[in-house]
Parts: structure tokens; C-alpha cells; sequence
């Protein structure tokens, strides 16, 4: 659950689609502003039978993201009960675009009444079918308006309300200012609505029209359909249920991609999470990245050296995601480019002071790519990027066509999960002072994949960012892309040593300089395969302690709510994964 009382005072995140983007912002009390018009909002108060309750302002109303997508539910405490309110993007059938719906129930067992408030810079008309804002959108409802308010500002409007100077049939106004229009809602019922930008409002229903409640999908439907999306993408199950949830939040918040508001360093930070969850098919995001490049190779950017390193991580992640040979080729010459500007920006003048302290940092972005060109062909642009990494850092060069395992180079100690979820809240983006930041989700993306398995030249080891204070704790990976194809695995504990399950499923017609070992140096340094799918058990961590004490209390609680669900029997080698 959201504390409302945490250190940010405004909590807003991103409402949209996959077609459409980001459609709505949602903060606190679920206000909704239309993205492309945020001197407009649309919020909604419950009159109970104490009095009007305003979940925006309201100490006992709290807030949570609902399911895995962006789906925003507010529940607001009354003497009688609750009254829980969801507010979500969905298409209603016959609009043409996406549609903000709120979906309130009354769960009290008294009626109530409820308001919805539409506050805008722009003109307004109110009808006993909702609110339109000129030039701006239509907020309709599905059952008739039985009162009114129209007032200059929302301090009067509430005024109003409160006082009970209601007009009960709709007033006339067409002026900037505030609409407010009221519905019973008995026990048990559910009160509908949507607000639909004009762009996206169907010439059928323009004008004053009712909106029919069948047409609109309820929010059941669209968590399902955001869920389906997530089983598609790369998932992680950890013990912590939470933790899972807000990987598969932040994947869902990556899907709807930038928006107008997103900095260049969150753009670029977006594209690179959709390569590692494997959203490749449409090249539109990395060549919109691609067409910040200076001929020269370097980025256009308030920190071209930062950025040009992140372009290059970003093509390999686009590589790892899927990216067919044919439609990667031609990035070999921007990498070409960026990869020699990069190489020697520490003897450039204007590029030296931004090197200095990120030498490996740098190396580790011109490493990222060297397998990429291997894989296509390119050993001797392969072979100049790694000179160049090992000119800014000795301690990464490593072979780029081998036939035998090379060591390989340490790397930071990855985020746990756990400390990153802490700081991260619920997930989608959750920003301060109503500014949410895509860039945010999609570190968390890139994050957690790193955690789980990191890709090197040579190999994949799996759980890199696990310690003895994960030991009893299942986890698993599903669908994560890689360099050499689509990896799942799950370790299950048994006792004191972990059995590890894994399946790698290689990338159909594309190829690869050399065959992938398989590693898990986190728990034991010991082990490694080149076979595609197996089964093992692992020796024994080190550092577990002369007892079994601490394990066998988490083995207890593996039926808790936080579970992600019950061990599962080993599967047999050979048997799918899935």
C-alpha cells in the first residue's frame, strides 16, 4: 500500500496504452489531468452520510496501483464502510481513441452520493450527460446527473457542495471554471465514467450523448489485458511478492513508452529497457536515439560522453533483445562511429574532464557491443572497440573470438532488489510533485535483469547480485532475452544447496561467434555448463554459518501472502521449461 504520508507531499504516475502512449497523469486522491492538457483535471468526492469526503485531501484515503498494470485505485474511508474508486486508460467501444474510465463502488452498506469534479483553464459547458471542456475533451456519464455546480474557482465549487447549493437542473456557464456534477450511488453499486479527448471521440457521438456502460470495459478486463502483456515480456518471481509485482509494473510503465514531458536521459534510458525485455520489432525508438548521432559519432546531449556510452548499450541491448542480422547491420557504422569518438574522447579537449573518473564505466560500453560485431562479422571493429576499452580501462580486455573460457573481468556488485524496491515504491513511475519519470521504471528494468543474469562475452551468469541473505528464497526468471537466446531458469532450495533448473532457447537463423557458457558465481564459483537445458544441484554457498536455523525459518513461511507460489518439482532435462 501507498503511504500518503511519505516524504514526497505529490504522487503521480502514468495512465495510457500500448497504441496510444501515455493518454492521462493520476495523483493523489486519483485526480486525473489529461496529459496533453494539464490546466485541466478530472477528480471525483463521496457524500456520506457525515459529510463530504475528498479522497485528494483526505487523511484516511489511500492509494495503490492495482494488478501489474497502470490502473490506479483510491479507497476512501467513511463512518459506514468504503468507497473504492479506479481510474484507468481503456478503449470504449465505438471511440475511435483512449479513454480515461472511473469506476467507483460504494461498498458501504448506505447509499451515498457522488460528485464528479472537471476543473479547467478552458471553456466549459454541463449537461445532465457530463462535462465537455472546449477544445479539450468530454467527460460523460451513464446515468443521468441528478444536481449541478458551476463555479469560478474549486474553493467556491466546494463551498457549494458542501453547503448543499445544488441546482438540479444544469446550469447555464460556458466559461473556464469548475463543473460538478452529482450521481446517487446505493449500496453495493457502481458508478461509471470517462473522459475522452476530442481527437479521439467518435463524430457519432458528438455532442451531448450518455455514455452506455456496456461499451465500457471495466478495469478487470484491462488488468487482464496488461497481465497478458506482462507474460509475454521478461519476468521475475521472488519471494517477495512485491518485488515481483513492481518489476511487472515498471515493465508495463517501459511498454507505454516517453512521453513529451520524458528528458532526453529517460528517452534513452526507456529505449534501452525495451531492447532488454526484447521489444524490437519496431526499430522506430533506437533510430529516434540514432538520429541525436553527430557524423563525428558522438551524441548530441548536455553530456555527450555519458550519452554516447549509452547509445552503445543500448544497441547491445537491442542485440541481446532479438534483433534480427539483417535489420542490425546497418547499425555497425554508428557503432563504428561512436565507438572511435568515444575511444578517444580522453585525448579530445573539450571531452577530457568528462572522462576522468568514468574510464570504466566507458570501457564496459565499448566492451557492451564488441560480441554484437563478432556476431556479424566485424572482428576487426570488434577488435579497435576493445583496444579502446582496454586504453581507458586495462582490467576489461577480454578476447572477442575465443576458443577456449577466458576469465572474466569483475563488475560492480549488482542492486538488490529488495533496497531498490524500498526506494521505488509500487512502481510505474511514481514521481514527485505530479512529474512522473518513465526514465525511473525503466533503470528499475535494466536494474533488476542485471540482477538476475549478467551477460558477458563469453557467458551468462545467472543471480550475479544474490548473497547468504537470499539463501531459502526461491527465484526464478521466465523469457529473458539474451545474446544467444531466450533464457528461463528457477533455483529451489533443498536444505543448505540450491538445485538450479534452467532452459536457453537460441535465436532462430541468427549468429553467434562463440557458444555460451552458463555460471552462477554468486553461489558457487565452482559450477558451469554449455548445455542449453539442464538440472543441477549446487554446492553449498559459502558463508551460510554452522547452522540451518535461518533457512529452515524461511522454508516455514514459503506459504505466506508473500510467496510468489509454492516449489515446484523438478523438471526432467529435455522437458520444456514453461
Amino acid at each position: 500500500m501507498i503511504d500518503p504520508s511519505a516524504a514526497q507531499p505529490v504522487r503521480a504516475l502514468r495512465l495510457g496504452e500500448l497504441d496510444a502512449g501515455v493518454v492521462a497523469i493520476c495523483g493523489r486522491g486519483g485526480v486525473v489531468h489529461p496529459f496533453e492538457h494539464l490546466g485541466t483535471t478530472v477528480s471525483w468526492w463521496v457524500g456520506a452520510e457525515d459529510r463530504w469526503h475528498i479522497p485528494a485531501t483526505e487523511p484516511s484515503s489511500t492509494d495503490r496501483v492495482a494488478g501489474v498494470g497502470p490502473i490506479v485505485e483510491t479507497v476512501v474511508r467513511i463512518p459506514s464502510g468504503v468507497l473504492t474508486g479506479a481510474a484507468t486508460v481503456a478503449r470504449i467501444d465505438g471511440e475511435p481513441g483512449p479513454s480515461v474510465v472511473f469506476d467507483l463502488e460504494n461498498s458501504s452498506p448506505i447509499p451515498v452520493a457522488v460528485c464528479y469534479v472537471v476543473e479547467s483553464e478552458c471553456p466549459l459547458t454541463v449537461g445532465s450527460d457530463g462535462i465537455t471542456v472546449a477544445g479539450v475533451g468530454r467527460f460523460r456519464l451513464t446515468r443521468p446527473a441528478m444536481g449541478y455546480v458551476v463555479a469560478d474557482s474549486l474553493a467556491d465549487a466546494r463551498s457549494a457542495v458542501e453547503s448543499g447549493d445544488i441546482e438540479i437542473e444544469p446550469p447555464a456557464w460556458d466559461r473556464p471554471g469548475v463543473g460538478v456534477v452529482f450521481v446517487p450511488l446505493p449500496h453495493t453499486a457502481r458508478s461509471v465514467a470517462a473522459f475522452t479527448q476530442f481527437e479521439d471521440v467518435s463524430e457519432a457521438t458528438i455532442g451531448h450523448a450518455m455514455l452506455d456502460r456496456e461499451r465500457v470495459p471495466p478495469p478487470s478486463r484491462v488488468t487482464a489485458g496488461w497481465a497478458a502483456h506482462v507474460e509475454r515480456a521478461p519476468r521475475i518471481v521472488v519471494a517477495d511478492q512485491r518485488e515481483t509485482d513492481v518489476f511487472g509494473r515498471s515493465t508495463c510503465d517501459v511498454l507505454m513508452g516517453s512521453d513529451v514531458s520524458s528528458s532526453p536521459q529517460s528517452e534513452a534510458s526507456v529505449v534501452e529497457a525495451l531492447g532488454r525485455i526484447g521489444q524490437v520489432a519496431d526499430l522506430a525508438p533506437l533510430w529516434a536515439q540514432l538520429d541525436l548521432q553527430h557524423r563525428t559519432g558522438r551524441m548530441e546531449a548536455v553530456d555527450p560522453v555519458g550519452a554516447t556510452a549509452g547509445l552503445l548499450r543500448t544497441i547491445a541491448a537491442w542485440w541481446s533483445g532479438g534483433l534480427d542480422a539483417e535489420r542490425a547491420e546497418p547499425l555497425i557504422g554508428p557503432i563504428a562511429q561512436a565507438g572511435h569518438w568515444l575511444g578517444k574522447a580522453s585525448s579530445r579537449r573539450r571531452a577530457r574532464d568528462a572522462v576522468i573518473g568514468r574510464e570504466t564505466e566507458l570501457a564496459r560500453a565499448l566492451q557492451s557491443v564488441t560480441p554484437m560485431l563478432a556476431d556479424l562479422g566485424q572482428p576487426e571493429v570488434a577488435e579497435d572497440l576493445s583496444r579502446f576499452a582496454g586504453e581507458l580501462d586495462a582490467s576489461l580486455v577480454v578476447p572477442v573470438v575465443v576458443s577456449v573460457v577466458a576469465p572474466i573481468p569483475p563488475e560492480p556488485q549488482p542492486t538488490d532488489l529488495a533496497a531498490r524496491r524500498a526506494d521505488f515504491g509500487e512502481g510505474l513511475a511514481w514521481g514527485v510533485d505530479g512529474v512522473p519519470d518513465v526514465g525511473a521504471s525503466a533503470a528499475f528494468v535494466v536494474e533488476s535483469l542485471d540482477a538476475m543474469v549478467r551477460e558477458s562475452a563469453l557467458s551468462l551468469d545467472l543471480v550475479p547480485a544474490w548473497t547468504t541473505g537470499h539463501a531459502g528464497e526461491p527465484v526464478e526468471l521466465h523469457n529473458c532475452p539474451t545474446r544467444w537466446g531466450r533464457l528461463s531458469f528457477a533455483i529451489r532450495w533443498h536444505g543448505r544447496r540450491p538445485a538450479l533448473l534452467w532452459e536457453l532457447t537460441p535465436w532462430p537463423d541468427r549468429p553467434v561467434a562463440e557458444p555460451v557458457r552458463l555460471t552462477a558465481s554468486a553461489i558457487d564459483p565452482t559450477w558451469s555448463t554449455d548445455q542449453l537445458v539442464g538440472e543441477t544441484l549446487l554446492g553449498e554457498p559459502v558463508g551460510l554459518g554452522p547452522t540451518t536455523d535461518d533457512i529452515a525459518i524461511i522454508e516455514a513461511r514459503d506459504d505466506a501472502p508473500t510467496r510468489a507460489r509454492d516449489s515446484e518439482p523438478p523438471i526432467s532435462e529435455g522437458q520444456s521449461f514453461s
